[in-house]
């Protein structure tokens, strides 16, 4: 059978479009691709594809003619066991981009059903804020009606104040002074209500001024609470810090350890017991290093917390830019992440089958090295049996031919040269395992490469999961914007309802007002008929004022007359005297009338006084009951501002309880990990001192050794000595030894009795030393066995769960960066009440203190009326000054109905004047506080 060769057809991603061959050892290799090695049946051009589902196809159609056609006979029958493992590996990469490509297929999709979303709320929040600006217009046009209205009732009742001035002028004319006391206590208790309020106001200050107080503890309280958090991440970091440099020393103890083992390895014997002390504590250092791995990646995983908060935490400084422009800048990178993304995986999977052909040709090079390695190990281990044959056959030789020097001249030649060679194989060996080490250390680096491009795929899933968050986020904060459209307009009906109120309630003033023009023109017509009957009353005054002059005129006549005539003397002198009497009456009568007339003119100019009085007072009182209405709207505002801010406060309260407990919580957790972390650098320092220990221990060895080879070398010395006395040929007794005379000569006398023992014992350790020996063998070639038996499947197997294992480490990671991202937003959003109830605090006390001067000035305008009333003077004969103590004072009466809140008038006499205590506006309570409750009451 002609094998012919046809190379597989390649992408258009490949360099080179045709394949390249190479022949060795009379087999046909590739040099860089794939081929099919058929038989002459499929020489056949290659085909041109147009895309990988087609070379999927075909390249399987070939494996699969390949597997029917090549027979057990053929010699191509080795290489296609490891071409179907290839080809598996690439059906398994082809299905895993077919996954990557339908994924960023469905990832896409959702990108662009966000993206309409979002377009779809855009235009639903423009279509809001039209909405908004709609109801604005309305509710301005709604103010301006109320301002209009409001003013049409300032009229009204400045109109009704009138009408019930001149309405109790005319009462205190006709009624009598009983209605006046009842007024006065009135005004007594609503005076004593006004001073009673003023000191609910004082007692409001002062509260909200301790819960500033209080507020302001808390809020320095959890400030030095994030700075003691700020603390700890950053001992953390630096213990962190701290830990990667222990290790680092650590691992470059270990590879200076690693390397003078290797360089220190001699093929004595006696060394060996030490190789394997060695062994036992390099896999003890082994346990130690992974060990040590683990915890480092368990101190990876807690500390990564610590810096991602300080991130987010700069993040939060830094400010926030425009959402919308942030939004669709995050849509375009969103998009082109996508796109980096396939790119990245089209080069990773050409990355990955790049480095799984170099993957498997550094393993076949590792197996033929380890091959190499095994032969030369056989090889060494012969020449070891030889050494040892020819050391024992030189001592034979040695008890045997004492006499043949040459011999053993030749023999000690020998075995020089063969302890030369045997150097060289073993520097043959040292070689092949620094060759080993390196085909490892590339095999490392491979598997390093790897696990970076697996990082990077990691890292743009997490980045891909971050833009998802975010989107989520975008959307919950439009349905937050939804709601608050939604509470505006439930705010804008509320408005409504209080402006259809607010008609009705003018509605029921406007027929109030007609009913009270009804009584107005019934007082009018009263009025008249009053000034009628005074004018009457006048005119009769007048006529009697008259009659009695015309009297008084007739009577001086008649005086004349009668003094004229001397007759009736006597009759005139009794007419005169009863006429005398009827003139001092008349006159008398008439002093009265003037008196009357002055009392009354001066009546009339006191009423006058008193009017006008009374209008300025009726003046100054209606501008304070505007004051005192405009400080009750403040006061209302301010109560319901208070109010609200009570809510925010108490959730504000809750949300920072909830939060210090979170807080506790955490702080308990990093204190309890700050205390393994002690535990651990305890044990980790044993564990370095116990190493250091190890590592004195090695130096010890190598200094013994040392002094064994400087003690060899003495030995050899006093072996050629011996030497000597051998080729001498005398027998050495005791008695020689006591007989001799020189020092020297007796101490090589029994320095050659011990070498004699010494060999002896050599002999039965050198036994005992093979038997172990071969128990060794057994277990290297055991242990290579094995090593031969663990196949690619296994490597890839092994490789397959470390990368779950990877890919479950980062889920949590992922999770726990949630978890502290959710914890950032909850502190920035509590930041932010907090600032906002420091401005809020602010505005309180600006509100207090003005509420403190609103109120002085309030004082002092009505101590000032109080105690300054308008005084009216009598004269001291007026009768007016008996009836006076029946009425102490005038009072202007005030209509109990809609307008009560008006504060009465009081026109005191001088005599009885009274100073009346200063005013209490009572203050509605405000809502249950954090730690005061009040009921809530209207001004009365």
């Amino acid at each position: 059978m002609n094998s012919h060769v046809i190379p597989i057809a390649h992408s258009e991603k490949d360099e080179n479009p045709n394949g390249h061959f190479f022949q060795m050892k009379g087999k046909i290799f590739p040099k860089r691709f794939r081929f099919l090695a058929v038989t002459s049946s499929m020489s056949k051009a290659a085909p041109q594809f147009t895309a990988d589902s087609d070379l999927h196809s075909h390249i399987s159609d070939a494996v699969q003619q390949l597997n029917s056609e090549i027979t057990d006979d053929n010699p191509a029958t080795p290489y296609l066991a490891t071409y179907n493992k290839m080809f598996y590996l690439f059906d398994e990469a082809y299905q895993r981009n077919l996954k990557l490509v339908q994924f960023c297929r469905e990832m896409n999709s959702v990108v662009i059903v966000n993206a309409n979303k979002i377009s779809d709320i855009l235009k639903y929040t423009t279509e809001n804020r039209n909405i908004l600006e709609t109801l604005k217009s309305e509710y301005d046009k709604a103010k301006l009606q109320l301002e209009l209205s409001q003013t049409g009732e300032s009229e009204t009742r400045e109109e009704l104040i009138n009408l019930r001035k001149q309405y109790l002028e005319i009462k205190k004319a006709l009624q009598p002074s009983e209605e006046v006391h009842k007024e006065l206590e009135r005004n007594e208790q609503i005076v004593s209500d006004i001073h009673e309020q003023i000191e609910t106001t004082n007692q409001l200050l002062n509260d909200i001024q301790s819960d500033q107080i209080w507020f302001q503890n808390e809020i320095d309280r959890m400030e030095t609470d994030l700075q003691n958090c700020e603390d700890q991440i950053l001992t953390t970091i630096e213990e962190k810090n701290q830990t990667k440099e222990d290790i680092k020393i650590i691992e470059n103890k270990i590879e200076n350890f690693s390397d003078e083992k290797e360089s220190k390895i001699n093929p004595i014997e006696e060394k060996r017991k030490n190789v394997n002390e060695l062994q036992q504590i390099n896999n003890d250092m082994m346990v130690q290093i992974q060990s040590m791995k683990m915890e480092n990646s368990n101190i990876r995983q807690k500390n990564s917390k610590h810096p991602n908060k300080l991130r987010e935490l700069k993040k939060f400084t830094q400010g926030n830019i425009d959402k919308k422009i942030f939004l669709d800048n995050q849509i375009k990178k969103i998009s082109q992440n996508i796109i980096d993304f396939n790119n990245q995986d089209v080069n990773l999977s050409q990355d990955y089958e790049s480095n799984l052909a170099e993957y498997t040709r550094l393993y076949n090079q590792h197996m033929k090295n380890q091959q190499e390695k095994a032969e030369l190990m056989e090889k060494s281990r012969q020449m070891r049996l030889q050494l040892i044959n020819l050391q024992f056959l030189m001592t034979k030789k040695a008890n045997d031919n004492k006499t043949n020097n040459r011999v053993l001249m030749q023999e000690k030649v020998e075995a020089s040269n063969q302890r030369k060679e045997f150097q060289e194989e073993i520097f043959l060996s040292h070689k092949m395992n620094n060759m080993t080490n390196n085909i490892t250390t590339e095999t490392t680096h491979k598997k390093q490469s790897l696990a970076r491009m697996k990082e990077k795929i990691s890292k743009l899933n997490s980045e891909i999961y971050a833009k998802t968050i975010e989107t989520n986020d975008i959307q919950t904060k439009i349905l937050n914007i939804h709601e608050n459209v939604e509470n505006g307009i439930i705010e804008n009906n509320n408005l409504l309802e209080k402006h259809k109120y607010l008609k009705t309630r003018i509605d029921q003033q406007t027929e109030l007002i007609d009913k009270l023009v009804q009584e107005k023109m019934q007082f009018k017509r009263q009025f008249e008929k009053t000034r009628n009957e005074q004018s009457e009353l006048q005119s009769q005054y007048d006529q009697l004022v008259s009659s009695i002059e015309m009297m008084t005129d007739k009577i001086d006549k008649i005086i004349e007359d009668t003094k004229m005539s001397k007759v009736m003397k006597v009759e005139a002198n009794i007419t005169s005297e009863s006429l005398d009497k009827m003139k001092t009456t008349a006159l008398e009568g008439i002093e009265a009338s003037r008196n009357a007339t002055q009392k009354l003119q001066a009546e009339q100019r006191s009423l006058t006084r008193v009017l006008e009085e009374t209008d300025r007072n009726h003046t100054l009182h209606v501008k304070e009951y505007h004051i005192v209405v405009n400080n009750l709207e403040m006061l209302k505002s301010q109560l319901d501002i208070k109010k609200r801010q009570s809510e925010q406060l108490k959730s504000e309260i809750d949300s920072g309880e909830a939060y210090r407990q979170k807080s506790e919580k955490l702080f308990n957790e990093n204190m309890k990990q700050i205390f393994k972390l002690q535990d651990e650098l305890k044990a980790k320092q044993k564990r370095t001192a116990e190493l250091e220990k190890k590592v004195d221990h090695v130096i010890d060895l190598q200094n013994e050794e040392k002094r064994f080879i400087d003690m060899l070398a003495i030995e050899r010395k006093r072996k050629m000595t011996l030497y000597g006395l051998f080729n001498s040929k005398i027998h050495i007794t005791p008695s020689m030894i006591t007989g001799a005379v020189d020092n020297e000569t007796v101490l090589q006398h029994q320095y050659y009795l011990n070498l004699n023992q010494r060999i002896v014992d050599a002999m039965n350790t050198l036994e005992g030393l093979q038997k172990t020996r071969d128990e060794l063998q057994k277990k290297l070639d055991t242990m290579k066995e094995r090593m031969c038996n663990f196949t690619v499947d296994q490597v890839k197997d092994y490789i397959q769960t470390y990368n779950e294992n990877l890919k479950e480490k980062e889920k949590e990671i992922a999770k726990y960066q949630e978890l502290l991202r959710g914890n950032l937003n909850e502190a920035a959003h509590k930041r932010e009440k907090n600032e906002a109830a420091r401005l809020q605090v602010s505005q309180r006390k600006s509100i207090a203190q003005s509420l403190k001067q609103s109120n002085r000035e309030l004082r002092n305008e009505l101590e000032s009326f109080i105690t300054e009333p308008s005084v009216v003077m009598y004269p001291e004969s007026s009768p007016r000054l008996k009836n006076m103590s029946r009425v102490p004072s005038l009072t202007i009466h005030q209509n109990r109905g809609k307008f009560a809140d008006l504060p009465p008038v009081k026109i005191h006499s001088q005599r009885y004047r009274h100073k009346s205590p200063a005013p209490k506006i009572k203050m509605p309570k405000p809502m249950a506080s954090p730690r005061y409750n009040y009921n809530r009451y209207a001004l009365k």
